[in-house]
């Protein structure tokens, strides 16, 4: 969970459920970006992938905004944040 202008907010940093997947194909096949998914299988879209990591873009979805199925880890340290 993040803040966001005062506002507490899921981002899937925090979220058990979100992995690292497979090869985008067709999307900046040069910059070789792989999706974010979601093993709750709720779409996270395109634009959630190893580019906006690396980019360092909060990875913050309106998908996880209330979702029933957001598994909260503990308390994830800042420095491990990215080593999945």
């Amino acid at each position: 969970m993040v803040w966001v202008e005062g506002v507490a907010m899921n981002d899937l940093w925090s979220c058990e459920n979100a992995i690292i997947g497979g090869p985008l194909s067709g999307y900046a096949p040069h910059l070789k970006a792989h999706a974010i998914v979601c093993l709750a299988h709720h779409p996270l879209g395109r634009l959630l992938n190893t580019v906006a990591i690396k980019k360092g873009k909060p990875l913050i979805s309106k998908v996880c905004q209330g979702c029933a199925d957001y598994d909260a880890l503990d308390t994830v340290p800042v420095e491990e944040r990215g080593k999945w």
